[in-house]
C-alpha cells in the first residue's frame, strides 16, 4: 500500500492498531521504512512497540529494530523495567543496546538547552494589545513536530503564541518534562520573557498542551506557576499537584479548563477522576472524548482549538 505522507501512513497504522490487527500494522509499518527515511525513528519505535505486543513477543525483531535505529544514528529511552521489553530483558545484545542508548542519552543532555520560539499573528501591530497562547509540546516531540498539529485559525490570526521546547532530553528526536520543578522554571522563564517584551493582555492568557504537555498545562495553573485565564489539555495524565482545594481555587480565580482525548487513550481513567473533581465542584469546564482516537493529535485538532480558545474566552 502507498501512501501520500507519512501522516496518512501513522493514521492508517493507528487505525489498525486500535481495531487489534496488530500484524497487518506492523506490516504497514515495514513496507514504509524506506518510504518514509526522514520518519525512520517515529517508525522503528512503532515497530519495536507493535512487535512486543505480539504473542509471543517477537524478541529478535525487537532488538534488531533497535539496531537498525542505532546504527542510523538513533538513539532510544530504554529502561530494561520498561514490561513493553519484558522479552529481552535478559538478552545480552539488549543490555549492550541499553548501554549505548544511555551513553548517547548522557551526551545529549549535556549538549541541550530550553528553546523558545513566539509566533505573531497575522498583521500583528506592536502597538496593539494581543492574548497570549503558551504551547507546550509533548514527551519526546520537539517544537517542529507538536507546532505541525497545535495550529488553528484563531491562534494565527489573534494570538501571540510561544512554543516552549524543554531542556530535557527524552530520545534523539525529541525532549521531555520529566523534572516538574525543571519544567516549570523553564516555562515561568519563557513566559516572564514575552510578556516584557510584546503587549500581552494578561487576561487573556491560556496554556495549552497534549500528553506531558497537557498535564503540565493543568500544572501550571493549579500551583497558580502562569495566571492563565484557562487551560487546553490533549491527552494528559492528571498531575501530581492536582487537589479538590486546588481546583476549588481555580474556579475563584475564574478559571476554566478543556480536556480533549481518545476513546482509547490509556490516560482516559485518569482524565475521568479529574473531570469528576470539576463536576462535582462546578468548575467551568468541557471534557470531549474523540472516537477512534488513541493517545494522538485527533484530525480536526485545529476545529477543536478554535472552539475551546473561544469557550475559555466567553463570558459563559
Amino acid at each position: 500500500m502507498k501512501f501520500n505522507s507519512y501522516e496518512e501512513m501513522d493514521r492508517e497504522v493507528m487505525g489498525l492498531f486500535n481495531k487489534g490487527d496488530i500484524l497487518e500494522a506492523a506490516n504497514v509499518l515495514e513496507s514504509s521504512m524506506e518510504e518514509f527515511p526522514e520518519n525512520l525513528y517515529a517508525i522503528t519505535l512503532d515497530m519495536a512497540v507493535i512487535y512486543s505486543m505480539m504473542t509471543p513477543a517477537e524478541s529478535e525483531k525487537i532488538i534488531s529494530v533497535f539496531e537498525h535505529g542505532n546504527d542510523k544514528g538513533f538513539w532510544y529511552n530504554l529502561n530494561p523495567e520498561d514490561k513493553r521489553w519484558e522479552s529481552i530483558k535478559d538478552s545480552s545484545r539488549f543490555k549492550e543496546l541499553v548501554k549505548e542508548n544511555n551513553l548517547r542519552k548522557e551526551k545529549a543532555q549535556a549538549e541541550a538547552k530550553a528553546i523558545n520560539e513566539v509566533y505573531l499573528p497575522a498583521d500583528f501591530n506592536r502597538d496593539k494589545m494581543y492574548p497570549l497562547h503558551i504551547a507546550i509540546h509533548g514527551w519526546g516531540e520537539d517544537i517542529p513536530l507538536f507546532r505541525k498539529f497545535w495550529v488553528s485559525d484563531a491562534l494565527n490570526k489573534e494570538y501571540i503564541s510561544l512554543f516552549v521546547q524543554s531542556s530535557m532530553v527524552a530520545t534523539s528526536e525529541g525532549y521531555c518534562w520529566n523534572d516538574v520543578e525543571i519544567a516549570r522554571k523553564e516555562i515561568a522563564e519563557a513566559y516572564k520573557e514575552i510578556i516584557k517584551k510584546y503587549n500581552i493582555d494578561m487576561n487573556n492568557i491560556t496554556v495549552g498542551g497534549f500528553s506531558q504537555g497537557g498535564t503540565m498545562s493543568l500544572d501550571l495553573i493549579l500551583d497558580e506557576i502562569i495566571p492563565a485565564k484557562g487551560f487546553i489539555s490533549l491527552c494528559p495524565n492528571k498531575p501530581e499537584s492536582f487537589t479538590k482545594e486546588k481546583v476549588e481555587s481555580m474556579k475563584l480565580r475564574a478559571t476554566k479548563g478543556i480536556v480533549l482525548t481518545g476513546e482509547f487513550d490509556g490516560a482516559l481513567p485518569s482524565q475521568r477522576e479529574m473531570v469528576e473533581v470539576f463536576q462535582d465542584l462546578g468548575f467551568p469546564h468541557k471534557f470531549i472524548i474523540n472516537n477512534n482516537l488513541a493517545h494522538w493529535f485527533p484530525e480536526n485538532l485545529s476545529e477543536q482549538l478554535d472552539l475551546a480558545l473561544e469557550y475559555i474566552g466567553s463570558e459563559k
